[in-house]
């Protein structure tokens, strides 16, 4: 597990260099960091039981964050656009995975929802469906970021995974919810 100090020495090596390989690092050890409140499986479905943690709160994340992953999140698009590959795909896939953990605490939604994020993200999903409908090879590595998209979503859209819930006949009282998500409050780029 990352400590703050290392999470914050590889992103001050990234400011200032400017080299995505610290990016690449600083995400992997985020990831690990915090990869309890990516839920996958959907442990915690039943009403009354949340996530073992929430995730940070933008406040103690470096400034510009958001707009560090927009950048990449575009570059991603644009070379997949161009043409899907694996390694594209892979660090998006590693992009989403600190997008959920950042909206695991639910006071980060409408800040996030607010960026471009989504709509790189459809872009990303777009270029895999049209591969996977060319290629006849094995689409399974293509998939799996559609799984992380999904999940993005679901965590953007249902933080509370009622949808999930009410397919399993569990009752959902939505009065105990302590946050009601208000996509587009804030703007991204006023805050980023």
């Amino acid at each position: 597990m990352a400590s703050d100090e290392q999470l914050n020495q590889l992103w001050l090596l990234y400011s200032t260099k400017h080299d995505v390989q610290y990016w690449k690092l600083y995400v992997k050890q985020f990831i690990q960091s915090h990869e309890n409140v990516i839920d996958f499986n959907h442990r915690y479905l039943t009403e009354g039981q949340g996530y073992e943690s929430d995730g940070p709160h933008l406040s103690k994340l470096p400034d510009g964050i958001l707009g560090v992953i927009n950048t990449h999140l575009l570059e991603c698009r644009e070379l997949c656009q161009e043409n899907v590959n694996l390694d594209s795909l892979a660090f998006a896939t590693q992009i989403i995975k600190v997008l959920i953990i950042i909206c695991r605490n639910l006071d980060n939604i409408p800040l996030v929802a607010s960026c471009d994020h989504v709509s790189h993200l459809v872009a990303i999903a777009t270029s895999v469906v049209k591969q996977i409908t060319i290629e006849t090879n094995d689409s399974s590595p293509l998939v799996v970021i559609f799984q992380h998209v999904l999940h993005l979503l679901e965590c953007l859209y249902d933080p509370y995974h009622v949808w999930r819930k009410r397919l399993q006949n569990i009752v959902v009282d939505k009065t105990k919810f302590k946050f009601k998500p208000e996509i587009g409050r804030a703007s991204c780029r006023e805050r980023v």
